[in-house]
């Protein structure tokens, strides 16, 4: 059964006062164009006829699962007391791709709008590859609630980067080789929407408090405790694209950590939930993160956790996966130690890409069901996750 917030008219529909989602629906009707001189490079991707026939029948006979909606109770180390109570909602792996209907992508922006949140994130995977599909990663990221349901309180809206996100001229780089870089189309389209983009730094939420204020106060005797007033969130590059850039992991986490002050409360957003990543961002207790969000695993994506299929498909996908894949934290909550506790989002959209055999195939998910996760935060001793 559909959770309740997409079934409640009473709360999210035309009758809102200041629906994103009705300036979505009204706005948003993507139909991938095809044209025999330009499409196939720039409008959709080349798939052979044959996969896409098994694409449409794969979504009658296996159609995308319903998403759920799972809250989490987070305790955060060093969290002001006056932040007690705060909604986050965590979105993953959206992966904007023509196989999902635009009414899916409805729904999650109606169940988001719906959840109230104070702060929005984002870990990654938001295009599936191209540039086809940006104007459609576009429209979802601005339609996503930018104020709250009192109509005056502004949401945080926060993204980091993910190995997809720079695929975003993948069938087009004779025609845009040379003059972007991959991932800077994408990283302008989500500026555009409106979302915060965090790559090996950090930014200080206030909520608010004077940001401005509290730094100017930071060159003062008391300055660093002013710094503590707020949730600090730092996010870190994709650890794939980081290795082709040849820039080290020590030197993004560095980065990031730098702009840190010690005893602080900490959010820190990766995509890939690699024990290279978590390790490094935990060297310095001082500035553990007290929350770690990441996504890119999809929960397994298909049978993962399915009994005699799932150790299968696992072995099969350690063997034909690119780039620095370890399923170590594959999905769901994990409690590191006292200073951070980690969440793996399962991811809400789907793909299914092997370039090491140069195979870009049709979305499906088995065993694993998509995902929108809130969580209430919430002033702790020692880092926690309880569901409720």
């Amino acid at each position: 059964m559909p959770h309740p917030a997409l079934m409640s008219q009473s709360r999210i529909g035309p009758s809102t006062p200041g629906s994103n989602f009705v300036e979505y629906k009204k706005k948003y009707r993507w139909k991938p164009r095809f044209n025999k001189k330009t499409a196939i490079a720039l409008d959709r991707p080349r798939h052979p006829f044959l996969v896409q026939l098994l694409a449409r029948l794969s979504q009658l006979l296996c159609p995308m699962p319903d998403f759920t909606l799972k809250t989490y109770s987070a305790g955060i180390p060093k969290l002001p007391q006056r932040l007690d109570g705060l909604i986050l909602v965590q979105l993953s792996d959206i992966q904007c791709y023509e196989y999902a209907p635009a009414a899916y992508w409805e729904k999650m922006i109606r169940a988001v709008e719906a959840l109230d949140p104070d702060i929005i994130v984002v870990t990654g995977d938001v295009i599936h590859h191209g540039e086809t599909y940006l104007k459609q990663a576009h429209d979802i990221l601005a339609a996503l609630p930018k104020i709250k349901s009192d109509g005056v309180t502004p949401v945080e809206r926060l993204l980091c980067m993910g190995n997809h996100d720079y695929m975003d001229h993948a069938h087009a780089d004779e025609q845009v080789s040379g003059k972007v870089s991959k991932g800077k189309l994408f990283r302008q389209v989500a500026k555009k929407a409106g979302f915060k983009v965090l790559v090996d730094n950090a930014i200080r939420l206030g909520f608010g408090q004077d940001i401005t204020a509290g730094i100017r106060k930071a060159s003062e005797s008391d300055g660093h405790s002013a710094l503590l007033e707020g949730l600090w969130v730092s996010g870190i590059d994709d650890y794939e694209h980081l290795l082709s850039t040849g820039k080290k992991l020590e030197e993004a986490c560095e980065d990031a950590l730098r702009q840190i002050p010690e005893n602080a409360a900490h959010l820190l957003l990766t995509h890939n939930p690699h024990p290279d990543i978590i390790n490094q961002m935990s060297r310095n207790a001082r500035k553990a993160p007290g929350l770690i969000l990441a996504g890119h695993m999809h929960g397994g994506q298909i049978a993962s956790r399915l009994p005699l299929l799932g150790p299968l498909l696992d072995s099969l996908r350690r063997r034909v996966m690119e780039g620095p894949f370890d399923d170590t934290y594959l999905q769901g909550a994990y409690h590191l130690d006292k200073a951070s506790a980690l969440y793996v989002n399962p991811g809400i959209g789907s793909s299914i890409r092997i370039d090491r055999f140069g195979l870009n195939l049709f979305p499906l998910r088995l065993g694993s069901t998509p995902e929108i996760t809130r969580f209430i935060l919430h002033p702790a001793i020692s880092a926690s996750l309880k569901p409720s």
